[in-house]
């Protein structure tokens, strides 16, 4: 890293790389462009990394990116393994009959992988090499100038004025840097009503693990009958909330088994 570059020097205002939103695509971007001595700043609404449920699994293309730019483990390479590609079955939305490959030297085709584990790994490649990460801090308004952008967030001390010459909006479907600078978007009502959480089963021998289709719905299942399991159900034709409150909030417990019970006709 140059000496006009140490994170020490710059201030609020006088920043290369501000990104809104620390989530994995934040984050990961921060990652890389301080892995190229490029001053970046993140700012990220929530204190801490969140451990609810959401992603799990990577599939081949976004594999084998992350572990050719060294976020992922790699198997060790040798020549025969170059004609000999790894290939698995997968599914989309629980329909079978897909095989996904990728090269024998590289990872598997299919990686589990929380979003949350992600995040962690590529804050802290960020932190290691240079970027400022300042959680806590979540953008409200943005104003687009000549050659500079300004930002304004609210922060654990209040509120923080920010400028910029790139703006980067990784901060989610509803984006408070899309809406402020006024990129359009072409939304469509929900048609389905999905359900994610840890449960734990009362009798976990009875629910069938993995992906499982209905004609109302499917659900994914990891069972783990000595603890809380990770369980998700899609019901078809029922939309589900739209605030963003509502949608985040933890789901009564009779609501979720009526939900899943719905879908499996169980």
């Amino acid at each position: 890293m140059t000496e006009q570059h140490r994170p020490e020097d710059r201030t609020d205002h006088d920043i290369p790389v501000l990104i809104a939103g620390g989530g994995p695509v934040g984050m990961l971007l921060a990652a890389e462009l301080a892995h190229y001595g490029v001053p970046v700043t993140v700012l990220e609404t929530n204190h801490v990394t969140v451990d609810q449920p959401k992603a799990g699994t990577l599939h081949a293309r976004t594999v084998q990116q992350l572990a050719r730019r060294g976020h992922l483990g790699t198997r060790t390479a040798h020549p025969d393994q170059l004609a000999r590609p790894v290939a698995d079955h997968f599914h989309f939305a629980g329909m079978s009959g897909l095989t996904i490959s990728a090269p024998g030297t590289e990872a598997g085709p299919i990686v589990g992988r929380s979003q949350a584990d992600l995040e962690r790994d590529f804050e802290a490649g960020a932190r290691e090499h240079g970027a400022t990460v300042l959680r806590g801090h979540r953008v409200i308004d943005v104003r687009q100038g000549l050659e500079s952008v300004e930002v304004t967030a609210e922060g654990p001390d209040g509120i923080r004025e920010f400028t910029a010459r790139y703006l980067v909006g990784a901060d989610g479907a509803r984006s408070t840097v899309r809406q402020r600078v006024g990129f359009r978007a072409t939304t469509h009502p929900a048609t389905v009503s999905a359900l994610l959480g840890l449960v734990r089963l009362t009798e976990p021998a009875a629910v069938p693990s993995g992906w499982n289709r209905t004609p109302r719905g499917w659900t994914v299942a990891g069972i783990n009958p000595y603890g809380h399991s990770r369980s998700h159900g899609t019901s078809a034709g029922s939309a589900g909330p739209q605030s963003p409150a509502v949608r985040h909030a933890a789901a009564p417990e009779a609501g979720a088994t009526k939900s899943l019970r719905g879908i499996t006709g169980r």
